[in-house]
């Protein structure tokens, strides 16, 4: 994921969640309307692009506030879609990587 990616999450992270969320982004480039898991729903993907998702608080174990953004491919549209479950059961795969994020809001232009 590219430093923008970055940009565009902290963009879109609650202040309050930014030192303490967790991101991951899915590293497969999906195709417009393919179909992506959300919590326990599956939506559509709205264009090309990228799945991110940001745990807003990691320490509850079990359905809390989390958000997912689409990304088109070029990182010009972003699609938020708020949320209480990951895109997943039990951990992560392998797909799903840790994206670094910055504890302090100032670094974002």
């Amino acid at each position: 994921m590219s430093p923008e990616v970055e940009k565009i999450i902290l963009k879109h992270v609650p202040p309050e969640h930014i030192s303490t969320c967790v991101a991951r982004g899915d590293t497969r480039l999906h195709a417009a309307r393919t179909p992506v898991r959300v919590g326990s729903e599956t939506l559509s993907m709205p264009f090309r692009g990228h799945l991110i998702f940001i745990d807003l608080t990691p320490e509850e174990k079990w359905e809390h506030p989390c958000l997912y953004l689409f990304i088109n491919h070029n990182g010009h549209d972003v699609r938020p879609v708020r949320a209480e479950l990951p895109p997943y059961d039990g951990e992560p795969p392998e797909e799903y990587v840790i994206i670094p994020l910055p504890s302090r809001p100032g670094i974002v232009d």
